[in-house]
């Protein structure tokens, strides 16, 4: 994709545009999900709140101060061609607006073409953290939208039980969300089947191997 210059001309879908291009691009694909910032309910009808973690924060403060540079960097360019204005601005206003854009600009450069890590360490404590965790145990693999399970090492109930300790605040799974990010359907019915064991403790078979990367 190009950068764009200091006095580009787009409308502001097509700055829209640009942001999820380059977006996507810094990010991957699942930046793009509106639902990768925020807890959602089992239903998805509504928020619990933004999720924790300093990294996903910043990347959507990031990517919200792009946008907002941009559009006020084409305001002064709007001005500055005469658009919707009445009169001709005076030159000591056309210097002024000159340096404001040209200091905005700089803040976008600094943004958008600063290095990014393309393996950001997980926090303990996070679902990330320790589905990566399964991926290094041959549990899980790693994809585009989230992870797979492994089927010939990881069953829907030890996926499930995994799960159980990352709930919503107030206590339900958020089976929208784990069927988008596992390539699952029904998770929450495997959940919810969870006490129905054999020895009705809510462990399914394989449970040890799961509690295993739980501490670690």
């Amino acid at each position: 994709m190009d950068l764009l210059t200091i006095d580009f001309d787009l409308t502001i879908d097509k700055i829209s545009e640009w942001v999820v291009e380059w977006k996507e691009k810094r990010y991957g694909k699942e930046s793009l999900n509106p639902e990768r910032y925020y807890n959602l309910s089992e239903d998805g009808s509504y928020l619990f709140g933004v999720k924790e973690g300093a990294s996903l924060n910043d990347e959507k403060a990031i990517c919200e101060c792009v946008t907002e540079l941009l559009l006020r960097i084409r305001l002064i360019n709007q001005k500055l061609n005469g658009v919707g204005l009445s009169q001709h601005l005076q030159y000591v206003e056309r210097e002024r607006l000159k340096k404001e854009r040209e200091g905005l600009y700089n803040e976008f450069l600094d943004i958008v073409q600063k290095p990014q890590s393309l393996n950001p360490e997980p926090q303990q404590g996070h679902l990330d953290y320790y589905c990566q965790k399964a991926v290094e145990k041959g549990y899980l693999k790693k994809t585009d939208t989230g992870f797979v399970r492994v089927k010939e090492r990881m069953t829907k109930a030890m996926l499930a039980y995994f799960l159980r300790n990352f709930l919503n605040p107030d206590g339900t799974f958020p089976e929208k969300k784990y069927n988008l990010m596992f390539g699952e359907n029904r998770l929450g019915n495997a959940y919810s089947q969870l006490p129905n064991n054999k020895h009705g403790d809510g462990k399914p078979r394989g449970y040890e191997e799961i509690d295993e990367i739980l501490l670690l």
